[in-house]
């Protein structure tokens, strides 16, 4: 920031009750009620002095922090989840990496812990490509996932096993009398799920012999 500070660039209306501004300053912007841009006395044109933005930078941080606590008790959330809300509410950047950086520290977003208890939770009803897929949506990196079904399926070795198995014995009651077409559709099936074909052919060798 130069000693004067920031031009004013820009204020729109995002609902009756907030407004956005922009910085002159490399696209730097954010969001205040309209009672706060009155205090401020902001205007297109005007600048805001460094005091003024940090006044209004401690003001941002706060009430991020109150919006991330608020998301965070009603279900648990990824970081990146939580990026998106900040963002979706026009914080800065830097608000926003600052407001994750303190709910990691205490505990209230964790990727490993929402990884781990979304396989222990899911595995007996999905593959490991499908809770990967899921997991990943949600902004988790790969590294993280990974851990997460390693240390499951560490503990529960055959679970993918057991879980094709139900799978099988509910689309047939009768496997052993299965015919080749149909067997060729359940497997196509249990592939499309994101089962591991291998694993599919040994659970169908052992139903249908």
């Amino acid at each position: 920031m130069s000693e004067d500070g920031y031009e004013i660039v820009g204020i729109t209306d995002i609902s009756s009750k907030k407004r956005f501004v922009r910085l002159s300053d490399n696209g730097k912007s954010f969001a205040l009620y309209n009672q706060e841009i009155r205090k401020f006395a902001l205007e297109e044109g005007v600048r805001i002095t460094p005091e003024q933005y940090a006044d209004i930078l401690r003001i941002l941080e706060d009430r991020a922090r109150n919006r991330a606590l608020h998301i965070v008790t009603r279900r648990d959330i990824t970081e990146s989840q939580l990026a998106d809300k900040l963002t979706d509410g026009k914080y800065p950047e830097n608000i926003i990496n600052i407001t994750i950086q303190f709910m990691k520290e205490h505990g209230f977003v964790n990727d490993a812990r929402y990884a781990s208890n979304y396989v222990w939770c899911k595995a007996d009803t999905r593959s490991r490509r499908q809770m990967e897929a899921y997991l990943y949506s949600k902004g988790i990196e790969q590294a993280v996932i990974d851990s997460a079904c390693d240390e499951y399926y560490a503990a529960n070795g055959n679970a993918q096993n057991d879980l094709i198995r139900k799978l099988i014995e509910k689309r047939c009651h009768d496997t052993s009398a299965m015919t080749y077409g149909e067997k060729s559709k359940t497997i196509a099936y249990l592939a499309r799920k994101g089962f591991d074909y291998d694993n599919i052919q040994y659970v169908m060798n052992e139903l249908t012999h």
